[in-house]
């Protein structure tokens, strides 16, 4: 499965600042648009710990970048300003960050 976005560095750690690029989900309709990263750390998905940045527009993606701040799992989705929703079906992305060592 293709994921909607990409991020880097690939294994994330404590302490990264993650690099997050939407450049493939379904909010990508050609309309003008601002899309929002919707974000958690946990180890699960607790909706009223959730975090709100816009991303930037540049070159036909949306990028913003997350600073790591716990082991875990991050859990991200995207929405824009018509209250269109990219959420992995209400169960979010997840992307495993490891401790530092």
């Amino acid at each position: 499965m293709q994921l909607p976005f990409k991020f880097y560095p690939k294994q994330p750690i404590a302490g990264d600042k993650l690099i997050i690029s939407y450049n493939n989900g379904i909010l990508l309709d050609g309309l003008e648009k601002n899309i929002y990263l919707k974000f958690g750390f946990g180890d699960e998905f607790i909706e009223g710990k959730v975090f709100e940045s816009k991303m930037i527009k540049k070159n036909g993606e949306y990028l913003t970048v997350v600073p790591l701040l716990k082991s875990g799992f991050l859990f991200i989705a995207f929405k824009d300003n018509f209250r269109n929703t990219d959420d992995n079906n209400r169960t979010f992305y997840r992307i495993g960050v490891k401790s530092k060592e």
